[in-house]
């Protein structure tokens, strides 16, 4: 049986600054904050995607850069925080 692949977007970066784009070479780039949000799919694995790809690949973007995690109003991102976002991809 022949398999179809889709291409989806799943997640994103974005500069935290106007225009919001990457417009020069990424090793030129100088900004306070990126933004990456994980779009929401409807898939039993978002969980997995969200641990296994998505947040482990922010933990290394901030590590690398020197940088922190924060919520979109702009607190640490904290334990409790990341139990609910992990509950709610669960569900």
């Amino acid at each position: 049986m022949y398999k179809k692949s889709f291409k989806i977007k799943v997640f994103s970066v974005a500069n935290m600054y106007e225009p919001g784009t990457f417009t020069e070479e990424m090793s030129k780039i100088k900004t306070k904050g990126i933004v990456a949000f994980m779009y929401e799919i409807d898939s039993i694995n978002s969980y997995k995607i969200f641990e296994s790809i998505f947040f482990l690949n922010i933990q290394r973007i901030a590590e690398y850069l020197d940088g922190e995690i924060r919520t979109a109003d702009q607190k640490l991102l904290d334990g409790i925080f990341l139990q609910a976002i992990r509950e709610k991809l669960r569900s």
